[in-house]
C-alpha cells in the first residue's frame, strides 16, 4: 500500500482521500486513537489499492500534446484540429473551423494555448456564474482561476469563487455543474441535504455531471 498521510481535525467521522499523485491522506477526528488506524487501513486496504491503481491508469491516458499540425484540443466539449501557419497576425486564433497558430516551438505553443484557455475560462465562466447567481447571492463576488487538476472549484466565506481554467474545456453543462456547486455554497457552506437540493435546482443533472468529471476529467489537459 502506498504511504498514508494522517491529518487530525475537529472533524466527527473519519475519511480516506486518494489524489492523483498517488498520495493517500487518512482524515481523523483529533482523539481518534492511533492503535486503530492499522485497523482501518487493512479493513480499506482493497479499496485504497484499486483507487490508487485507477489513477494510475488516468495518468497514462492523459494527452501529450505535441502542437502539431491537425492535432485536436477541447474547448467547450468539443475537439478542434490545430492549423500551423507560416504567417498571421495573431499567434493563436480559434474558430469553428479550428485553432490556428502561427508556427512556434512546443514549448511556446503550450504557453499560447493556456493563456488562450485561461482568458476564455474567465470570460466565460464569469457569464455563467452571473447568469445563475442571483438565486443563491446578492453580495458581491470575485472569480478567480486556479491550476487545479481534480478540484475544479472552492468558494470562499470572503465571496471569492476559484475555478479551475481546464474546465473550459468540458461540455458547457459540466462547467455549468461546476459553477452552481460553488454558488450554492453562499447558501450551505456544507455538502447537506439542502445544499444539494439548491444544486439541483439549477442542475437537475448534476450527479451525472460529477460523474463526468470523475471518469474523464484527468483528460482536460493540454
Amino acid at each position: 500500500m502506498e504511504a498514508v498521510q494522517v491529518v487530525r481535525s475537529r472533524r466527527k467521522t473519519i475519511a480516506i482521500e486518494i489524489h492523483p499523485d498517488g498520495r493517500v491522506i487518512l482524515r481523523l477526528p483529533l482523539r481518534y486513537p492511533k492503535t486503530k488506524i492499522p485497523e482501518i487501513l487493512e479493513q480499506y486496504r482493497d479499496w485504497i489499492t484499486e483507487k490508487v491503481r485507477k489513477f494510475q491508469e488516468q495518468q497514462r491516458q492523459i494527452p501529450e500534446h505535441k502542437f502539431v499540425e491537425g492535432e485536436t484540443f477541447l474547448y467547450l466539449g468539443k475537439e478542434y484540429p490545430l492549423h500551423i501557419l507560416e504567417h498571421a497576425s495573431r499567434a493563436l486564433e480559434w474558430n469553428e473551423a479550428g485553432f490556428w497558430m502561427l508556427k512556434t516551438d512546443s514549448h511556446h505553443a503550450r504557453k499560447l494555448f493556456l493563456a488562450w484557455y485561461q482568458e476564455k475560462a474567465l470570460a466565460y465562466f464569469t457569464a455563467r456564474a452571473k447568469h445563475f447567481d442571483k438565486k443563491f447571492t446578492d453580495k458581491p463576488y470575485q472569480i478567480k482561476l486556479s491550476n487545479a487538476r481534480t478540484r475544479w472549484g472552492t468558494c470562499s466565506t470572503r465571496g471569492i469563487l476559484r475555478l479551475s481554467w481546464r474546465i473550459i474545456m468540458a461540455p458547457p453543462e459540466i462547467v455549468d455543474n461546476v459553477i452552481v456547486h460553488e454558488l450554492a455554497h453562499f447558501l450551505h457552506q456544507n455538502h447537506s441535504r439542502a445544499f444539494w437540493e439548491a444544486v439541483a435546482a439549477e442542475c437537475p443533472n448534476y450527479k451525472q455531471a460529477r460523474a463526468w468529471l470523475r471518469n474523464f476529467g484527468h483528460l482536460l489537459a493540454i
